[in-house]
């Protein structure tokens, strides 16, 4: 059976279900019906006791105490086994109606194939492979991944919500707080596909779709963040659910600037959007160039290489003289992904765009200096042949010195001989040291 078991959230049922599958594929149909009864009611234990214990829910244990009392005061062995089901479908959500009606058909195959029953031919009642299968496969779906959370609610998207507006401040200081609090109580990383995309549509929603509800309002930070997470955790799946065509999303015209925050980090989703959604986007991001257009990677299906070049020969300068920071982040994206000498190419090209000598210096001290220790080679020949060609560089009252400290980089690489025959204006420089 073509199953991820790591997906089954408690060790012991994992255990004892991969025992149900040998059964079911060796052909002992009879042993695997009865061995996967044996999982259900004991992984509902298991999720009764962790959700008792660890969470407080008063219910989870109430119900496990009756059942003790009642193995211990009725002797017939089925007793506490009904109770326990009936008790966890009136008073807690961990069993839907359809998944409670499969357990009690996996009991009576249990109870046929547990005892000498026998058909019409004298032989002993066996279920057949594809129920054996079907069973198998409903079990693993709707029980033993499903995160006991579900034993509060049925609603895992909305407990969720509510649960990350609860406790909003403290899970927003620390990022891996907020990643161990998910898989503590949620178990993001083992939730079934159906979850998966549940969950994900879900805040999409919240996240991209709802301008005016205030509780969206609140945490669409923390939404963006619990969307990332589940995009990482289940990169493959949501991917492939979403590149077909009329799974596709929408967003809320006024929440543009908040898909392009999402956009940015993980350029796969701008394709998850409609074609009439994509044209809004790219409207935005071009009309807003200076604040957006820098990290609007996505446009061209996250391709960072050809929009680098894109933005070295088809825009001006687009960061802020005053605000280093976008800057910082552009280039340390890049630097992340093994692109920082593009992205240096990218600033050094943009020098020649300084109009005064004030421009020259912020530029040069802020967003050129602070880097030469990185450049290669390459863009130490090309900041050489571009300095010459802006004479508010040439004119600049430190030329002399900005020359010299890229010269220095390069001459890591080269010797003089091998800088003066490409860049002879240097011999005046260099030769005066």
């Amino acid at each position: 059976m073509d199953l991820d078991y790591s997906k089954i959230l408690d060790d012991r049922s994992r255990e004892y279900f991969k025992e149900a599958v040998t059964c079911s594929e060796h052909g002992c149909y009879r042993a695997a019906m009865s061995t996967l009864y044996c999982v259900c009611m004991c992984d509902i234990v298991y999720k009764l006791i962790g959700i008792g214990e660890e969470h407080g829910f008063t219910p989870a244990s109430d119900i496990l105490n009756e059942m003790r009392d009642t193995q211990k005061t009725n002797p017939r062995r089925e007793a506490w086994e009904n109770q326990l089901l009936e008790s966890v479908v009136e008073r807690t959500a961990l069993l839907d109606d359809v998944t409670y009606k499969i357990i009690l058909q996996i009991r009576d195959w249990r109870h046929l194939s547990a005892h000498p029953a026998l058909d019409d031919e004298n032989k002993l009642v066996t279920p057949n492979q594809e129920m054996v299968i079907g069973h198998l496969r409903e079990i693993y779906s709707r029980l033993l991944t499903k995160s006991p959370i579900y034993v509060k609610s049925r609603d895992l998207p909305a407990l969720i919500s509510d649960m990350l507006l609860q406790r909003r401040v403290e899970l927003m200081k620390d990022n891996d707080v907020f990643e161990s609090f998910l898989e503590k109580e949620y178990n993001i990383s083992k939730l079934s596909e159906k979850d998966v995309l549940r969950l994900f549509k879900t805040f999409w929603k919240f996240e991209l779709s709802i301008a005016d509800k205030v509780e969206a309002e609140h945490t669409r930070i923390i939404n963006a963040r619990f969307i990332a997470y589940l995009y990482q955790q289940h990169t493959e799946l949501i991917n492939q659910h979403f590149s077909v065509q009329t799974n596709h999303l929408k967003i809320n015209r006024e929440l543009w600037q908040e898909a392009h925050y999402l956009f940015s980090k993980f350029p796969a989703m701008y394709n998850f959007l409609d074609d009439i959604d994509k044209i809004l986007i790219n409207h935005k991001v071009h009309q807003h160039k200076n604040d957006f257009l820098a990290f609007a990677w996505y446009l061209l299906n996250g391709n960072k290489e050809e929009h680098i070049q894109r933005l070295i020969h088809d825009y001006p300068f687009l960061f802020h003289w005053y605000n280093l920071t976008p800057a910082s982040k552009f280039r340390n994206k890049y630097k992340a992904e093994g692109l920082v000498e593009l992205c240096d190419k990218y600033f050094i090209s943009k020098f020649t765009t300084v109009q005064d000598f004030t421009q020259t210096g912020h530029y040069y001290y802020n967003f050129l200096q602070p880097n030469i220790g990185e450049w290669t080679l390459g863009n130490c020949e090309l900041f050489f042949s571009i300095v010459t060609k802006n004479n508010q560089i040439y004119n600049y009252q430190n030329y002399q010195t900005i020359c010299e400290e890229v010269a220095q980089k390069a001459l890591t690489f080269i010797t003089k001989e091998q800088l003066f025959s490409k860049f002879d204006f240097l011999t005046r420089i260099l030769d005066k040291q």
